[in-house]
């Protein structure tokens, strides 16, 4: 991973691991629940076990990591800080639940895979009921 700051034109280079493991699609109860694990540099981030229910999933957003990256910086009040190159390239896919439950991140290093992943929980929300049901 490479960083940029643009305040001080600082740059920067660390390893970033993401791990998603015991993924598991519950049809039953429209729910995807899973197992994340990553690591900065030499630190190990707390890990946790999620879900989300596929009702609650307002859409799915395909993004490079590098604006992904940028944009959690920015929230988290470092918003010099601009992720300038991955490698390999990887794609963040987004799931975007209703407005009081934090979006949820996958990490993916095959495009293609992503947009195979993105495509598939799009029709699983779509089956489970979610999606913007809004008419306008």
């Amino acid at each position: 991973m490479s960083d940029h700051d643009t305040q001080t034109g600082n740059d920067s280079r660390y390893n970033v691991t993401y791990q998603i493991t015991n993924v598991v699609a519950d049809e039953d109860q429209c729910r995807i629940s899973y197992h994340w694990k990553s690591t900065r540099g030499q630190a190990s981030l707390p890990e946790a076990d999620l879900w989300f229910s596929l009702r609650n999933v307002q859409y799915v957003q395909s993004k490079p990591y590098e604006q992904f990256q940028t944009e959690v910086d920015a929230r988290a009040g470092d918003p010099n800080t601009v992720t300038s190159s991955t490698n390999p390239p990887l794609t963040v896919l987004m799931v975007h639940q209703s407005r009081n439950i934090k979006e949820q991140p996958f990490i993916l290093d095959d495009p293609q895979l992503a947009d195979r992943v993105a495509r598939a929980l799009t029709h699983a929300v779509e089956l489970c009921g979610g999606g913007n049901n809004e008419p306008f």
